[in-house]
């Protein structure tokens, strides 16, 4: 059965939602089986209640398209504090995830069921979800083997490890700082001293080595996510005349929205259909009113040359044949996976943009080592005449 059948059936089996759903034939839904998914989804509100969790929804979606170890460890990590993928309720997300991990759960023995126990627990509970008609996976919650460590991503936030994890019913939440009760002050409270002195001193070990791996990682350009776009409709913002508001295929289920102050660099008849180089992971901003997802990279002159203006701007190109949802990275930084969304508090951006720049064949550049900026086939990007030129 596939993923948009599991979702279909779900969702027409809530009150009031089978004709919105039944109405609609698996073959009319655009795109693949995240889009056709979402569009589902959106007609019944199972999308996410805010943009936030709008977002996280297609991010589950996308990550879940390749069940992997890597899936796994995320899933499990970030389940240990949540019943469901994405806020308080259940949303196509999960759905989703459980039509592509049901084999992959079925296969599990009790051994594997309790290394992945926060995946277990939320499986159980989704797949009972009523209206799914995918066949129930057999979990004994009593089979659970506590002497087995869950798998955990290293670095993950202590309130995503609960201490009492072990102890979780696979049809419940995982326990949590919050939700566990003060313990009574007694003989058996007290911890080892010789125990607690070595975890004391194991942890100050790890927070100067997580220190120091985040100052190293702090100047590096593989933390800034690149991709190539395609600009399907840009026009004028509507309360702002130096903004566009441009809709971006980034390879994504859905499109991005990218409000970008271009008006007076980029005439809006060149905008529409442009190809062009994005930085993904800066976190959302709205922009008058209008929040923006992504940024549009382009270059300006260091210094002036003749007959340019403080008015000029050359938008960065991506490599020839490329396709929008391309990686770029920069060459001697591709073996670090950029960060999710760059913390705005951390600076990362304005710490490694000032070393972007363009080489004398006009190609994009990182200062520090001189990598060129390049897809999967070692393509660089370039600008049209700037050499030597500020990139942001």
């Amino acid at each position: 059965m596939s993923e948009l059948d599991v979702v279909r059936k779900v969702l027409a089996a809530h009150a009031g939602l089978s004709g919105s759903v039944d109405a609609l034939s698996l073959d009319d839904l655009p795109g693949g089986p995240n889009t056709g998914a979402t569009v589902l989804g959106q007609r019944v509100g199972k999308v996410g209640s805010s943009n936030i969790e709008k977002a996280e929804v297609q991010q589950w979606l996308t990550l879940s398209a390749n069940v992997n170890d890597a899936l796994l460890l995320d899933l499990n990590t970030h389940l240990a504090r949540q019943t469901f993928l994405v806020g308080e309720d259940w949303t196509v997300a999960d759905l989703v995830c459980i039509a592509r991990l049901h084999d992959t759960v079925k296969k599990w023995d009790n051994r594997a069921r309790s290394q992945y126990c926060h995946i277990t627990r939320w499986f159980d509970h989704a797949q009972h979800i009523s209206g799914n008609t995918l066949p129930i996976v057999e979990i004994d919650p009593s089979a659970r083997d506590t002497s087995v460590t869950p798998v955990i991503r290293a670095g993950a936030p202590k309130e995503a490890v609960p201490a009492n994890t072990t102890r979780g019913h696979p049809g419940t939440p995982a326990d949590t700082p919050t939700s566990k009760q003060p313990q009574k002050q007694g003989k058996q409270a007290v911890p080892d001293k010789a125990n607690a002195a070595a975890d004391k001193k194991a942890a100050k070990a790890a927070k100067a080595a997580e220190a120091s791996a985040a100052a190293s990682a702090a100047i590096s350009p593989a933390r800034v996510s690149f991709k190539v776009g395609v600009i399907s409709k840009c026009e004028l913002h509507p309360d702002a005349d130096s903004l566009y508001v441009s809709t971006v295929d980034l390879g994504e289920p859905a499109p991005r929205t990218v409000v970008s102050g271009l008006v007076k660099y980029i005439p809006l008849a060149e905008m529409q259909g442009r190809r062009i180089v994005a930085v993904c992971n800066l976190k959302p901003a709205a922009m008058r009113g209008v929040k923006s997802s992504a940024m549009v990279l382009a270059a300006s002159p260091a210094d002036l040359a003749e007959g340019q203006t403080k008015e000029y701007l050359e938008l960065v190109q991506p490599p020839e044949g490329s396709k929008p949802g391309d990686v770029l990275t920069f060459e001697g930084y591709a073996d670090t996976q950029p960060d999710e969304q760059l913390n705005p508090k951390k600076k990362v951006f304005e710490a490694v943009q000032p070393n972007f720049t363009t080489s004398q064949d006009l190609q994009v550049i990182y200062k520090d080592g001189g990598g060129k900026l390049v897809d999967g086939k070692g393509q660089a990007c370039t600008v049209k005449s700037l050499v030597g030129a500020s990139i942001r």
